[in-house]
């Protein structure tokens, strides 16, 4: 009993530690994204930067799913997975593909493959969004039937408004958008990091 106790401490310990962190910095490096006027070699630093991120944060939330157990925590690591296949792929798109054709001359002169592109990266980037939310109103509605009622509340309003925002066109995925609607699911990763490592 006490090991398994132990085990539990050391996940949400890990998952506290990995998500507050990982959430800063990707708000940090989203206020600056770059342009494609930046040039193809800064899009695909910053991008992969921001890729690495995602994926060290959705290792935080895989604690963090473990730590809580049960059937439900795992269907949001689940949904979670998903999210992160989706938003890796918009940033494989305009951190790499985009960059790539940009730097082929002759490409240049189509608009057509860039638009096609833009079309996958919004599609991608938006269901990521979504994908995100459903696993966070998962996660805070366990929250809250386990008597953590702040975080888990402010997690449904994490959940609720970036999707509100998209359905109502008040916010695309274009790079503004982006940034405002990434950062506020940040900002819940983050407190619950903050949660979960003041939590004795």
């Amino acid at each position: 009993m006490e090991s398994k106790i132990n085990h539990a401490g050391n996940d949400r310990r890990i998952a506290g530690g990995i998500l507050l962190a990982s959430a800063v910095l990707l708000v940090a490096l989203m206020g600056h994204h770059p342009t494609f006027a930046s040039g193809p070699a800064l899009i695909r630093m910053m991008h992969g930067a921001i890729l690495a991120i995602m994926l060290v944060q959705a290792i935080g939330f895989l604690f963090f799913a473990r730590w809580m157990g049960g059937g439900p925590a795992q269907a949001g690591m689940l949904v979670m997975v998903l999210a992160v296949v989706a938003g890796g792929g918009a940033g494989l798109i305009n951190g790499f593909v985009v960059p790539a054709m940009m730097e082929d001359l002759a490409a240049i002169t189509n608009r057509a493959p860039f638009d096609l592109l833009w079309a996958a990266n919004q599609a991608l980037a938006t269901a990521g969004i979504w994908l995100t939310s459903v696993a966070f109103a998962i996660w805070s509605s366990i929250l809250i039937h386990r008597k953590w009622p702040v975080i888990g509340g402010l997690g449904l309003l994490a959940a609720a408004l970036p999707v509100a925002a998209l359905a109502s066109g008040m916010a695309n995925m274009h790079l503004n958008g982006a940034i405002l609607l990434y950062s506020v699911q940040a900002g819940w990763a983050a407190m619950l990091g903050w949660a979960l490592l003041r939590r004795n």
